[in-house]
């Protein structure tokens, strides 16, 4: 399990940024991701400035939006799955929004199909099934590297439509996003694998532009005094679904099979 590190930051005295620090993200998802973001900002004001924050809408794919924000135009900060193709075009900001619980994933599975995932034990009794993920997902990636049959859909709305059609035999999703999810009317179909727990290199991350390295500078000095201080646990903690996905993980009695 991925925690944080226990060194002690500090701001530094001498440091003043006289203007604002402007961000802009996307809008849609979570709201942990946004409040975490003012959090972090918070701890630095008085010494790196205030900061401004907007919202805009998504106006292209995943993998188009990532590209405008490589140019730093329209928004200047995402958060999504490390990779290092990823990094490659965008600058990290290496503290795990998820406290690494983005590396587990829990199944989805068709009513009266659980009697056939009791016999799988490795990734080999796994690959007689079919996945279903997003097509420019980082879970994609790593299930196609272990050789894993997955089916692709554009975005999480098909790749629902899809998996009730029953395209495909299970839908891995994050031990942090799964329990809310079985509470909504569009997952109403599926049931919860019992047995299986599948864990691969997965850490979230704010991105910026590596034309922007003053933002990730100030914003990884800022998550960790959020850490060090204790209000980072504090706000994942008083998400119901992240506590019972970290209590699920601290206390698994699954069998974990490891991708690479």
């Amino acid at each position: 399990m991925l925690l944080f590190s226990g060194l002690v930051y500090s701001e530094p005295s001498n440091q003043t940024i006289a203007e604002n620090t402007r961000i802009t993200h996307l809008a849609g998802g979570s709201d942990y991701f946004p409040r975490l973001l003012k959090l972090a900002l918070e701890k630095t004001k008085t010494t790196h400035g205030n900061y401004e924050i907007k919202v805009k809408p998504w106006i292209a794919t995943k993998q188009r939006m990532r590209k405008i924000l490589a140019e730093n135009e329209y928004f200047n900060l995402l958060w999504s799955t490390y990779s290092e193709a990823r990094e490659k075009e965008l600058l990290p900001v290496k503290v795990d929004l998820l406290k690494g619980l983005n590396q587990h994933r829990i199944l989805l599975i068709h009513p009266n199909t659980q009697s056939q995932f009791d016999h799988v034990r490795s990734i080999k009794d796994l690959s007689a099934f079919t996945a279903i993920s997003g097509a420019f997902w980082q879970d994609s990636i790593i299930l196609k590297r272990n050789q894993l049959p997955v089916l692709l859909a554009p975005d999480l709305d098909k790749t629902i439509r899809m998996f009730n059609l029953k395209r495909a035999d299970y839908f891995p999703r994050g031990v942090y996003e799964i329990w809310q999810e079985l509470t909504r009317p569009e997952f109403a179909n599926f049931e919860l694998e019992k047995n299986l727990l599948l864990k691969y290199e997965a850490a979230y991350y704010f991105f910026v532009s590596y034309k922007n390295r003053a933002l990730a500078d100030r914003l990884t000095l800022e998550l960790k005094l959020a850490q060090q201080d204790g209000s980072f646990d504090e706000l994942f903690f008083s998400y119901p679904e992240f506590a019972k996905g970290w209590d699920s993980v601290v206390n698994n009695q699954r069998r974990v099979i490891y991708l690479n």
